[in-house]
């Protein structure tokens, strides 16, 4: 026999008053299953270079593949920081959370 699941209801969420969504966030935090942002893939190159803080402006010109370009171009547009580091490392996520320095930033 199977237990009864409880269903939680939660009220709709109002829009902004500018019509558009907001993130009331002081960061942005991707999981990764790397440590952060490299030159390069550190799984195929050996000599990929981490950076502990790198600009939007950077990651462009480097060409890194850090996430969706949509989704980096909302984030720079709207100023908002976003911090990469390894979900898979027990205690990161943690970490990021209580501002320990883990991982990397992505500043405007």
């Amino acid at each position: 026999m199977q237990a009864e699941r409880e269903t939680l209801i939660l009220p709709p969420i109002p829009p902004p008053p500018c019509g558009r969504p907001t993130i009331n966030a002081e960061v942005l935090l991707k999981g990764t299953k790397v440590d952060g942002v490299y030159s390069a893939d550190p799984v195929r190159d050996s000599d990929a270079k981490r950076y502990e803080s790198i600009s939007y402006r950077e990651v462009l010109q480097h060409k890194l593949q850090v996430m969706d370009m949509t989704a980096m171009a909302l984030c720079e547009e709207n100023r908002m920081p976003v911090l990469v580091f390894n979900f898979t490392k027990a205690g990161e996520l943690g970490r990021a959370v209580a501002g320990e320095r883990t991982g990397t930033i992505i500043h405007v």
